[in-house]
């Protein structure tokens, strides 16, 4: 078994959605990195070629192609003079790392085309990589750079801490090879923030949208829609008015809008004011958290909500109608008996061309893995579907799952519950049936997961872990935690 001083954590699985007695086969469950001061893994996408690609930042002042060490035998580009910054490329076929990039101070988002070009945002801007990343196609240093100070960071324990805020810098790209980008001005806490700003590029480089979006203040995620030849923003603002409960009571409020590329808007969906929502007798927090184009072409959304009486009943264009699409069918996908408020989950799927919500979940954790007591907290960090309609979730959850610890990974049991940990969840088109719900916790772990993917029947999710161990499997990378943060990447094989 090879090692290296790299610790994210990859886990390449091959599983079919059905997991068997609640086992989920990883092809590989993997650390990368742990040696290095500075360590987060923010993305992973699949190539064409089925390569896994992953990309975040890594560095401790030394030049060094892989964090620890050095990669004998392995391509590394050292673009615009390296830096702490890394795009990697695993072999899923080999178990191995077939190319290293290094570039700028930090990465926050990656995305790769339908071509297999690669799609970075960092502390040098945007910039687009071929697909072997060993050179720079076209970059864009010109754009403010997306700041954690810019990020909304929930105040409630356990995730209040600074490693669960990442920096307002995403990145997206259209099967026409069009690049969006969000990036959040930096605020003080003790100001009104100052507001994203939407960028827009055609294949070759040349920008054809820069908006600054006045009236979103906190955007939190973008995606390419080039079916329709638009980019869809989503995130929440922040209104008040008098209730029932209390005076000028606060309140998070979703937004979703889809722009032209040249920056028109075609729809724009909820974002209601406080007042009409309080007339409704609803007063939960909402937020959009990630957005992404299927590969069946619809747009699927993961989103918070921070109780029962939440904004996704509504249409998204007209807060007097409601809608009824929610499917509920136990008490992890049903908000009853929710008690006081935490930061809970929802997802859904809806029509990119006009807005139209088709069906949606919510999502839960609770005190007990059969269902019972109060809800805990979960929060959603990514999402995808493949061509038949099955989603993909993944991010960080207190306990419990449902049946949390009858789950197996590649035939080991999950250790027992200490700290907020990764999971993955996989639901059917209809998302009336689980797939797989498992969490990766061997020991003493708190862990949280920060991108998934999915394309041609290969699946890959990409995180962290803080504390403790993760389950690898036999032909991992790395098998064992270092020091600092380490990285974890889980890649399987869908049917």
């Amino acid at each position: 078994m090879v090692r290296y001083a790299f610790f994210v954590m990859v886990v390449l699985a091959v599983c079919g959605l059905a997991a068997a007695e609640n086992n989920f086969e990883p092809t590989m469950a993997t650390y990368l990195g742990g040696d290095e001061m500075v360590e987060e893994w923010t993305a992973v996408d699949i190539a064409p070629d089925g390569m896994v690609v992953v990309a975040g930042t890594a560095g401790c002042g030394e030049r060094s192609p892989w964090p620890g060490g050095d990669l004998p035998g392995v391509n590394v580009s050292w673009l615009m003079g390296g830096g702490f910054g890394i795009v990697a490329r695993i072999d899923p076929e080999t178990n191995g790392v077939a190319s290293v990039a290094r570039i700028g101070d930090w990465i926050e988002d990656m995305a790769v085309a339908d071509d297999g070009r690669i799609v970075i945002t960092g502390s040098f801007g945007v910039a687009v990589l071929t697909p072997d990343a060993s050179r720079i196609i076209w970059r864009d240093g010109d754009i403010i750079r997306g700041t954690r100070s810019a990020q909304f960071r929930n105040q409630t324990p356990p995730f209040r801490r600074y490693r669960y805020t990442r920096r307002v810098a995403r990145v997206s790209v259209g099967s026409d090879g069009t690049v969006a980008s969000i990036q959040a001005e930096k605020k003080e806490w003790s100001a009104g923030p100052m507001h994203g700003r939407l960028y827009v590029w055609d294949r070759d480089g040349e920008r054809i949208c820069d908006l600054r979006m006045k009236q979103y203040k906190y955007p939190k995620d973008v995606v390419v829609d080039s079916a329709n030849k638009q980019v869809i923003v989503g995130g929440f603002n922040t209104y008040s008015h008098d209730s029932p409960h209390m005076d000028n009571h606060p309140i998070h409020m979703q937004f979703m809008t889809a722009f032209t590329y040249d920056g028109n808007v075609n729809w724009a969906a909820y974002d209601f004011p406080a007042r009409e929502v309080y007339a409704h007798n609803t007063y939960a927090d909402c937020r959009v958290q990630r957005l992404v184009i299927g590969h069946d072409g619809y747009l699927y959304m993961g989103g918070y909500i921070h109780g029962g009486d939440y904004i996704w009943k509504h249409d998204p264009f007209d807060v007097d109608k409601h809608v009824q699409v929610d499917v509920n069918y136990d008490r992890f996908t049903h908000a009853i008996d929710m008690g006081p408020g935490l930061d809970q989950s929802y997802f859904a799927k809806y029509d990119p061309k006009t807005g139209e919500i088709l069906q949606g979940q919510v999502l839960l954790c609770r005190e007990r893995p059969d269902g019972g007591g109060k809800p805990t907290q979960i929060q959603i960090r990514g999402i995808h579907a493949d061509a038949d309609g099955n989603v993909y979730l993944a991010g960080y959850c207190e306990a419990y799952i449902k049946d949390r610890d009858a789950q197996r990974v590649a035939g080991e049991q999950v250790g027992e519950y200490e700290a907020p940990e990764i999971f993955l969840l996989g639901v059917s088109p209809d998302f009336r049936q689980r797939h797989v719900w498992t969490v990766f916790s061997r020991d003493n772990c708190e862990a949280a997961a920060w991108g998934l993917s999915v394309r041609d029947g290969r699946a890959a999710l990409i995180g962290e872990v803080y504390q403790g161990e993760v389950i690898t499997t036999e032909n991992a990378l790395q098998s064992e935690p270092t020091r600092h943060t380490n990285g974890y990447l889980v890649i399987w094989e869908l049917d």
